[in-house]
C-alpha cells in the first residue's frame, strides 16, 4: 500500500514536471506566437491604414494631375483643329480672295489766290504736256476769280485741271464786255484750260472732274457754263456732248479763235 501510494506520488510529480517544462513552455510559446502573429496583424493593419492614408492624401493630386492631363490633351487636340481649319481657311481664303480695286484720284479746288508755288509749278508743267505750244503757261489768262479743279493720284502726283472763270460785277461792266457779247451773266461760269496727263488719258479723268465741276456749279448757284473747242478736237466734243453740253452755232466764232462755242445748263 505504501509503494501503491509512493508510486502514484512518482507519477503525479513526473507529470508535474513534465507539464511545467514542456507543456508549459509550449503554451506560452504558442500564447507568445499568437500575440507576435497578432502584433504582425496590428502592424500590417497599421501599415495599410498608413498607406490608407497617404493614398487619401494623394487622391486629390492624382486626381488634379489626371485632370490638368486631360486639359492638355484637349487644348493639343483644339490647337490642332485649329491649325486644320486655319490652313482650310486660308485656301478658301486664297481662292475666295477678292481683287482690291485702285485707289481712285483725288479732286481738290482752290482759288487762284490760293495756289500755292509748287502746285503753280505742277499746273504749268501739265498743261505744257497738253499744249503744242510748250511755251505757253497755264497761268496766262486766269484772273482772280478762277478756281481751279485739280486730279491727284494715289502718290500725289497731277494728273488733270481745269478752270473755271466765276463772273463777277467787274466781268461785267462796260458795254463792250467780252463776257457780255457771249451772253452770260453772273450766274455763269467759263470753263477752260481743261487738261489731263497724256499718260492718265480714257480713264474717266476728264468726266469725273467736269462732274465734280457741274456740282459746286449747282451748290454754288450757276445756271450756265460755256467752253470753247477746238473743231478737230473730237475726243473733246465728244466727252462734252455725253456730259449734255451742246454746240451754239451763233456764236461759234464769238472768241475769235475759230474755236466752236458749246454750252451747258445747269438744273436742279
Amino acid at each position: 500500500m505504501d509503494y501503491l501510494i509512493i508510486a502514484i506520488v512518482g507519477i503525479a510529480m513526473v507529470a508535474f514536471l513534465y507539464y511545467y517544462l514542456v507543456y508549459r513552455k509550449r503554451i506560452i510559446k504558442g500564447s507568445l506566437g499568437d500575440k507576435e502573429v497578432d502584433n504582425k496583424d496590428k502592424l500590417q493593419k497599421q501599415g495599410k491604414l498608413e498607406r490608407h492614408g497617404k493614398n487619401l492624401k494623394q487622391r486629390p493630386q492624382k486626381k488634379q494631375q489626371r485632370k490638368q492631363r486631360k486639359q492638355r490633351k484637349q487644348i493639343l487636340k483644339q490647337e490642332d483643329e485649329d491649325e486644320y481649319e486655319y490652313d482650310v481657311r486660308d485656301e478658301e481664303d486664297v481662292e475666295n480672295v477678292e481683287e482690291v480695286p485702285p485707289m481712285e484720284p483725288i479732286i481738290t479746288t482752290k482759288m487762284k489766290d490760293e495756289l500755292t508755288e509748287k502746285e503753280k509749278t505742277q499746273l504749268e508743267e501739265l498743261w505744257s504736256m497738253c499744249l503744242s505750244e510748250p511755251e505757253k503757261s497755264s497761268d496766262m489768262g486766269l484772273k482772280g476769280n478762277t478756281r481751279i479743279f485739280m486730279v491727284w493720284n494715289p502718290i500725289g502726283q497731277l494728273i488733270g485741271q481745269a478752270a473755271i472763270l466765276v463772273i463777277d460785277e467787274h466781268d461785267l461792266q462796260g458795254s463792250f464786255s467780252p463776257i457780255k457779247t457771249l451772253g452770260l451773266d453772273e450766274h455763269s461760269l467759263i470753263l477752260y484750260n481743261v487738261c489731263v496727263h497724256p499718260g492718265a488719258r480714257r480713264q474717266g479723268i476728264a468726266s469725273n472732274m467736269l462732274g465734280d465741276i457741274h456740282l459746286w456749279a449747282q451748290e454754288n448757284g450757276k445756271r450756265k457754263i460755256l467752253l470753247f473747242v477746238k473743231p478737230d478736237n473730237q475726243q473733246a466734243q465728244s466727252i462734252y456732248q455725253k456730259l449734255g453740253y451742246v454746240f451754239d452755232s451763233a456764236n461759234s466764232n464769238a472768241n475769235n479763235k475759230g474755236e466752236l462755242q458749246m454750252t451747258l445748263q445747269i438744273t436742279g
